[in-house]
């Protein structure tokens, strides 16, 4: 086994800069999770529990284009005789490759371009590989955010990578410990989530794996129990494969059956070995990943064969190259089924990825059942375990952030017991180090660029009567639903630009658009970046003043934000300004979020303004309709 620091060199537009502007969580902390009436109320246990949006104390990342040129991009390579896995510690630890050097066979979905699109928690996300997502619903807040490496040994002397970092949100630390044995086939994934918080937490895992997605390739698990999304009764049915109501007539085990966006989740018996494959006939060749029993439950992602389908496959990648489906794990039922680690609670699982020749041409031809049951035989059952890891000093092979040294040490002026994991002080950069300054010296710095949650850090900036304390603890009140008293703390701090803001989104909530735009309005005044005009815009859109909006954003930056273009074009329709939108709908953009229709909207006014209304469907380059 070997493990070094390479990089690779493609074409992407891997620039992503954050927002500055806090995102605020809502509310309802639960989401809903609806059924067809199919499925048992002991199985919608869990449903939606701590699953509603969240994202404080982290900053949404949606600031990138579709410019794309050569760039080159760090990796951290793992390899021994057999496999080479390549992975990108800049982009959240992704598994970029897994190849094959036997059989000169790529194992995944290897996407030829780093592309961010607004599909992760924080907005920006890359399609291939494989992700571990942790936290909550949705692909993880560190998806697009470095995470650390280190080139370690066990004590019997057999060399490893270890990924790690902390999560923000819950306070939790998390690390893999990837393991690659000589002349093994399989990559070996050990996962350790630790909550050593004297409290239970929400959590959540899944680890999504993106596979080549080829004519007649047919997925394959252990149960034909599936909970699957029924369009017709708008909600999750308990079905069995491969029939299944979302596609009559078909079988739902082959992704090709789905003429729309969809998904089912496997519900692995508590005895059975939890393992999901991709079968690809024509190719004799198979991808399978199993685990051992902690991860039990299993999925399937389609993007569908209609227009908007094809159309995401190639967004995220290169027309004709995007093709992939993909084969999850994961702890809970779906990917709405919330759970509740325990206090100080450790959990480990291990997983495997592999690939191999076999006759996988019977294996698309046979009964579901069949195929599924010949697939289970061929599968090494075996997870070996590994030693425990060494407690000397591992060489670091990538930086993450500075959060996790900041938390190491808040517990160690506190008297608290360390986190389980040693993060390097080095690590503390310019987000963390006013936070820093505020736990050493009680004042927290002038145009502080990150945010903070917890009762610890709440009293902190209660002491600092400076106006960013206020404003930050204005934000941290609100994101812990004290409405009043957040606003009565950016009161106090005016005037600032995200003081005005934020009081802004506070007299919208309440219904008081004219108090919202007067706000926004001094806070543009103060700050006229993007940032601020982005949210002006679109106050001043909500309200009707459409000519107001057109005038803000008549003249603005051809690099600008994306979503700026979109109100301007929003603003264009509005106000008859048809040369102007029809110019706009020229024109590609990055930040379309998956379910969303405001380029196709934008399209039929438009149509229906200038007599284009006989075409059917817009053009393939706006359309990115789920359904």
């Amino acid at each position: 086994m070997n493990a070094y620091l390479s990089s690779i060199s493609l074409r992407g537009a891997p620039a992503i800069r954050e927002n500055p502007l806090p995102r605020f969580r809502d509310q309802n902390r639960n989401l809903e999770m609806r059924s067809d009436g199919s499925v048992p109320p002991a199985v919608l246990e869990g449903a939606g529990r701590d699953m509603a949006f969240r994202v404080l104390p982290y900053k949404m990342q949606d600031d990138y284009q579709r410019a794309r040129g050569m760039c080159s991009i760090k990796t951290v390579v793992l390899e021994n005789d057999v496999l080479t896995a390549t992975f990108l510690p800049e982009f959240g630890g992704r598994l970029y490759s897994l190849y094959n050097k036997r059989d000169h066979r790529e194992l995944l979905f290897k996407n030829p371009v780093i592309q961010p699109a607004n599909l992760a928690l924080r907005d920006a996300w890359l399609s291939g590989g494989i992700e571990w997502n942790i936290g909550r619903t949705g692909h993880t807040y560190h998806t697009c955010a470095p995470v650390f490496f280190q080139k370690c040994k066990d004590i019997n002397g057999e060399g490893f990578l270890r990924m790690f970092e902390y999560d923000r949100c819950e306070g939790l630390c998390f690390q893999i410990e990837f393991r690659l044995p000589e002349g093994s086939d399989v990559l070996f994934a050990c996962v350790k989530i630790m909550n050593s918080r004297d409290e239970a937490v929400p959590m959540y895992w899944w680890t999504n794996i993106a596979v080549r997605e080829t004519p007649g390739m047919r997925i394959l698990s252990g149960t034909d129990e599936v909970l699957f999304l029924n369009p017709q009764a708008g909600g999750f049915g308990l079905g069995k494969m491969p029939h299944l109501a979302s596609v009559p007539g078909k079988d739902a085990s082959f992704p090709a059956a789905f003429h729309y966006s969809s998904e089912y989740f496997f519900q692995t018996p508590k005895d059975a070995l939890p393992w999901e494959a991709a079968v690809y006939p024509a190719e004799g060749w198979i991808f399978a990943e199993y685990s051992t029993p902690e991860l039990p439950y299993r999925k399937m992602f389609t993007w569908g064969t209609h227009q908007g389908g094809r159309k995401w496959r190639d967004f995220l990648s290169e027309p004709g190259k995007g093709d992939y489906v993909e084969i999850q794990a994961g702890l809970g039922r779906t990917q709405l089924h919330g759970l509740t680690m325990p206090a100080n609670a450790v959990w480990t699982f291990t997983q495997t990825f592999t690939g191999f020749e076999a006759d996988a041409k019977a294996l698309g031809t046979m009964e579901y059942h069949d195929a599924s049951e010949a697939m289970a035989k061929m599968l090494r059952r075996e997870i070996p375990a590994f030693a425990p890891e060494d407690e000397s000093l591992a060489e670091y092979l990538s930086m993450g952030s500075g959060w996790g040294a900041l938390e190491q040490r808040r517990r160690s002026l506190r008297g608290l017991s360390p986190l389980p994991i040693d993060f390097p002080a080095e690590s503390i950069g310019d987000e963390e180090r006013p936070w820093l300054q505020l736990l050493l010296h009680g004042k927290l710095p002038e145009n502080t660029p990150s945010f903070m949650i917890g009762p610890d850090w709440r009293a902190m900036l209660e002491k600092d009567s400076g106006k960013e304390a206020l404003v930050h603890l204005g934000v941290m009140l609100c994101e812990e639903g004290l409405e009043s008293e957040a606003a009565a703390a950016w009161e106090k701090s005016l005037p600032h630009p995200l003081a005005y803001r934020c009081l802004s989104l506070a007299a919208a909530k309440n219904g008081d658009s004219a108090a919202a735009l007067a706000y926004m309005e001094q806070a543009v005044a103060l700050d006229g970046s993007d940032s601020y005009r982005r949210e002006y815009a679109k106050l001043l859109l909500e309200a009707g003043e459409y000519d107001r909006c057109w005038a803000l954003l008549r003249a603005i930056a051809e690099d600008a934000p994306d979503r700026l273009w979109m109100l301007r074009a929003t603003a264009a329709r509005h106000t008859g300004r048809w040369d102007a939108l029809e110019e706009m709908l020229g024109r590609e953009y990055a930040c379309i979020r998956e379910g969303e229709t405001i380029l196709t909207d934008l399209w039929f006014a438009w149509a229906e303004k200038t007599g284009q209304a006989n075409q059917t469907d817009p053009p393939p380059h706006l359309d990115f309709r789920m359904k």
